[in-house]
């Protein structure tokens, strides 16, 4: 199954090295990059609101919080539903609130960061395919991190090596974090939210455009993290090297310039 190859083209896509002024927008063709496909899933459940599918083999993956889990996972080949796991509850392997996950390199491991329960919770995804689930859980101790003047949010962590997760937060001091599994403690990586050419109005605005409604990823060899907004369409690259705590903004891209209905409500005043 080839649908989702748009993915892969457009994250590769992400992490070319040009720069761009934020008055140079990038034309994307799409007959250029996409390939169709489609194949009937198992229709005896509903999804609710599928936040985020990932496939690798003939695996599909597909986080959504219906029949009281929060992910699925599917036969590419027929369609068939092979295991639902990450129920929703308190306990172990359990999660309250689900918003993304993330794949390790060799497609082993699965993570997903629980905001509501401030946990990171790590699947072997060969034990979900025998049924019978192998997960570690990490807590998160928000008490380890900077004083902040707003509450402090962690949106997501994002998977770096087997023991090291990078912090997405809205803290004033520390934008991206690292988070260390085995001695449970968060540095500072990363604490600027300031991008040339815009005038800002206020933190709060900030924190919304750029943290709380925004894609984070991590390519593949670790190099790179990409931040993509969904007000602008700005794409933040970052070179990175979490082991040495060094993380530096690469260049900003501007893939269209943003069009505001009354469905987005009010234009942001940077733009």
């Amino acid at each position: 199954m080839r649908t989702f190859s748009i993915l892969c083209a457009f994250l590769g896509f992400c992490f070319i090295s040009c720069t761009f002024n934020k008055k140079d927008y990038i034309k994307i063709n799409w007959e250029d990059t996409c390939t169709l496909g489609m194949r009937v899933l198992n229709d005896t459940s509903l999804f609710k609101y599928p936040r985020q599918m990932e496939c690798f083999d003939t695996i599909l993956i597909v986080m959504d919080d219906v029949d009281s889990h929060f992910l699925h996972l599917y036969n590419t080949v027929d369609g068939s539903l092979i295991q639902n796991f990450a129920r929703k509850g308190q306990g172990p392997g359990e999660l309250l609130s689900a918003e993304r996950f993330h794949l390790s390199v060799d497609k082993k491991k699965l993570s997903v960061y629980d905001i509501m329960s401030n946990k990171i919770v790590t699947y072997k995804i060969d034990s979900i395919l025998l049924g019978k689930m192998v997960c570690e859980e990490f807590r998160v101790e928000y008490g380890k991190l900077l004083d902040n003047k707003m509450p402090t949010i962690v949106y997501d962590m994002i998977p770096y090596n087997d023991s090291l997760y990078i912090v997405k937060a809205n803290n004033d001091n520390m934008r991206y974090g690292l988070f260390s599994s085995k001695n449970d403690d968060i540095s500072i990586l990363y604490t600027s939210y300031i991008m040339d050419g815009f005038d800002y109005n206020s933190k709060d605005e900030v924190w919304s455009v750029f943290s709380s409604n925004t894609s984070t990823f991590i390519k593949p060899d670790r190099t790179r993290l990409v931040n993509a907004t969904k007000i602008g369409a700005i794409l933040e690259i970052f070179d990175i090297n979490a082991e040495e705590l060094n993380m530096s903004s690469r260049h900003n891209m501007f893939l269209y310039e943003p069009i505001y209905g009354i469905a987005e409500g009010a234009k942001p005043v940077f733009v």
